[in-house]
């Protein structure tokens, strides 16, 4: 007579307990029976919730765009040697000629040349109100006249072009033939810069001289006279010392730019006539 270990059930020779089946199948039925109780309690739970499509999601923080730096369009290099050289004459008067000659830009020579125009427009300017200071009496009032101003500036815009065009042009054929043993050579370019600078200092003299023969007074009059001949003959002082920095035979420089000089002169004085005819 034996007993099962489990149960303690009185068991038959050779007789087998199944106490163990049958809790094994219970505890099945159990297990069973408690997740479908779970299925069903969360079915009931989320009929009574607010139905979620999922979490948000997150954008982050909202981007912060750097301003990008622009850096400044480089200036035109012929307006920036023009400037540098306004800028500097006054200060720095050797270094912001040969800065300028070394700039190596006709464009830069004839924007020079276009302020030479300017200036001539202002000295126009200028006489007309001199002539109507001078010539108005109490009989007589003398009326400003803006077509004379704008005709003489018509025909100084093309005299000074002409001018330091065909100057230059003489210049550089007779230094390049007189240095050709010198192995020297200088291009167009370095000629009409030459020019272009020496015309801009006579007309900015020529600007104060008129100013002064304003004062309608003999005194000033005469010295306006004197400034203005002065003018001309500082021109051909910087021509000629600046020239030395471009032609290496000095001995020949004279003579070139009396010829060059002469050149320009014929260019001017045949448009005078054409215009003034």
């Amino acid at each position: 007579m034996k007993f099962c270990p489990n149960c303690g059930k009185q068991l038959q020779d050779n007789e087998v307990c199944t106490c163990q089946q049958t809790s094994n199948v219970a505890q099945g039925q159990a297990q069973t029976a408690n997740a479908g109780q779970a299925q069903f309690n969360q079915a009931q739970f989320n009929q009574g919730q607010p139905q979620y499509q999922g979490q948000p999601q997150y954008q982050g923080q909202p981007q912060y765009q750097q301003p990008q730096y622009q850096a400044p369009k480089p200036m035109n290099p012929a307006v920036a040697a023009v400037l540098a050289f306004f800028t500097q004459v006054f200060t720095k008067p050797f270094d912001a000629v040969v800065n300028y000659l070394r700039s190596n830009s006709v464009a830069a020579a004839y924007i020079m040349l276009t302020v030479s125009v300017v200036l001539c427009f202002i000295n126009n300017i200028l006489s007309e109100l001199e002539s109507v200071i001078a010539y108005s009496t109490p009989f007589y009032n003398r009326e400003f006249q803006w077509a004379t101003v704008g005709r003489n500036s018509g025909i100084d815009l093309l005299q000074i072009y002409a001018y330091a065009s065909l100057a230059a042009l003489v210049f550089v054929l007779l230094t390049n033939y007189f240095d050709k043993k010198n192995n020297n050579r200088i291009s167009f370019t370095q000629g009409i810069l030459l020019f272009s600078i020496a015309g801009i200092i006579s007309d900015l003299i020529g600007v104060c001289a008129n100013l002064i023969d304003l004062i309608n007074v003999e005194f000033f009059t005469k010295l306006a006279s004197l400034v203005n001949k002065f003018s001309y003959g500082f021109e051909i002082i910087v021509v000629v010392t600046l020239a030395t920095l471009l032609v290496k035979d000095k001995n020949k420089l004279p003579l070139v730019y009396a010829l060059a000089a002469t050149a320009g002169a014929f260019a001017s004085m045949i448009i005078n006539i054409l215009f003034t005819l």
